[in-house]
């Protein structure tokens, strides 16, 4: 039409037998005063749109993989800038999108340490090592406990492409070992004090000879807790049984 001397485009052509094929075509109009012919290339770019489209589908499923993810993700590129930051890191801390992104991660790192417990200091992000297993204790919005390690990732001269952080929230797990740590010792104590008795009352039964009135006070009080025993044990097993079954064994009223 007179528009352009040279055609650079991208054909999506259908061949007699009904396959796609991507062809690109780049091309110079030859002219005096109007187009008298054409000159130009025509390639085969099938196996390229094949590649990006692979590419792109995969591009998709990293980042639904990331914004669905409970754990928090950190992308940085080569020139040290946060390039994307998951929808779980912004909850666990109350950033903004728009705080971070395109920020350099030192600003990500002065962030997190005015909201880390002093008593317990932010390394530094620039010193960590790859899969260097850290741990933060951040007591604002809310206190919480997150594990968190740092990878590079390579380009494919061997030098650096970029680096990407990654953050779990492991509070609750936490939480879960220090109840059980808890637990753990309250039952020993309370398992211990009835044993105690058994042990002991039994032991002065076998090494002397009392009246039967003393007699069968011993072995009453090494009835009553057994019984107590057995009563400590049972519930434990009922705690067992209420975690297998997730509290359907319970009948609320």
């Amino acid at each position: 039409a007179g528009a352009s001397e040279n055609i650079a485009c991208e054909l999506r052509l259908v061949d007699q037998a009904g396959a796609v094929r991507w062809f690109s075509l780049h091309a110079r109009v030859d002219r005096s005063d109007e187009a008298v012919g054409l000159a130009g290339v025509l390639t085969n770019i099938n196996t390229q749109k094949a590649t990006e489209a692979a590419l792109t589908r995969s591009n998709g499923e990293r980042n639904a993989i990331l914004t669905l993810s409970p754990d928090g993700f950190v992308l940085v590129d080569n020139d040290g800038k946060m390039v994307f930051v998951n929808p779980a890191l912004l909850r666990m801390t109350h950033f903004t999108l728009a705080e971070l992104l395109g920020q350099p991660i030192a600003g990500l790192e002065e962030r997190f340490a005015s909201l880390c417990d002093p008593a317990h200091p932010l390394p530094v992000f620039a010193e960590l090592l790859d899969d260097q297993d850290n741990t933060m204790y951040l007591l604002r919005p809310e206190k919480r406990v997150l594990r968190w390690l740092m990878r590079n990732i390579p380009n494919d001269l061997g030098g650096l492409h970029g680096r990407v952080f990654f953050f779990r929230d492991v509070t609750q797990e936490i939480e879960v070992d220090r109840l059980k740590r808890e637990f753990l010792s309250t039952a020993a104590h309370e398992l211990r004090t009835p044993m105690a008795s058994i042990f002991g009352f039994s032991e002065l039964l076998l090494a002397r000879e009392f009246d039967a009135a003393t007699q069968r006070d011993l072995i009453q009080t090494i009835h009553r807790q057994t019984q107590n025993l057995i009563n400590l044990v049972n519930e434990l097993l009922d705690l067992a049984r209420i975690e297998a079954r997730g509290g359907k064994s319970f009948k609320m009223q």
